[in-house]
């Protein structure tokens, strides 16, 4: 038998968990325990959890995207946990793709997003901590083994009074007409013409500065 190598233990890799609340705690626990070495975003960073509420704020993602940082989106709403997905920059769909597909199904999804800004979703809980933690470090030595999962997929855990779902829902989340993030780091004659694709950071940018995304109050509406 092959025996198993630790991937992680011989260069603990430097690490980020951009969030808060207890499932960004139970992560940076998490992949602490799998060998990890936790620090802020600098040139070091081999890999970054992003933990959201609701709506993917555009400069974290922007930043690790510009610094070939892999990171994994962490999405907490009232009703669902969303794991993935794990984007390798310039090699698999990013976040602003996510958005980019959101808002082609449901217009208003980023609006009514937008306007829970700073509110805390009900997934935020210790009850949810340890599955999301699980799978974070799941995907961080996966993807130092270089074999990563969670690439142009995500996983959806209804949760449902407080406890998420044992199986979850599978969704793609391919590369977005709108977003030239995966193109354009395949296409080096692409020039910057008026009409080329957006860059990842580029359709982030400029779908969260259009008025549909602009906080709205609407308290009855929350988002899933």
């Amino acid at each position: 038998a092959v025996p198993h190598t630790d991937h992680t233990a011989a260069s603990p890799a430097r690490v980020a968990v951009i969030g808060t609340g207890p499932p960004a705690d139970a992560t940076r626990v998490a992949l602490e325990q799998a060998g990890a070495t936790l620090a802020p975003v600098d040139s070091n960073t081999r890999f970054a959890v992003l933990v959201d509420h609701f709506l993917s704020p555009a400069e974290p993602s922007q930043d690790l995207l510009r610094s070939d940082i892999p990171h994994l989106l962490i999405r907490l709403t009232d009703q669902s946990v969303w794991l993935g997905p794990l984007v390798l920059p310039g090699g698999s769909p990013c976040l602003a793709c996510v958005e980019l597909h959101s808002h082609d199904r449901e217009p208003l999804a980023g609006l009514l997003a937008a306007q829970l800004l700073g509110e805390r979703p009900a997934t935020d809980a210790s009850s949810c901590a340890a599955i999301i933690a699980a799978f974070a470090a799941l995907a961080y030595r996966h993807t130092l083994a270089e074999s990563p999962v969670l690439v142009s997929t995500r996983l959806r855990f209804q949760v449902t009074d407080g406890r998420p779902t044992i199986s979850p829902q599978a969704e793609s989340v391919p590369a977005h007409p709108r977003c030239g993030c995966v193109s354009l780091a395949h296409s080096a004659s692409l020039t910057h013409s008026a009409d080329r694709p957006h860059s990842g950071t580029e359709a982030q940018t400029d779908l969260m500065n259009e008025p549909r995304w602009l906080p709205l109050r609407a308290p009855h509406a929350r988002a899933a």
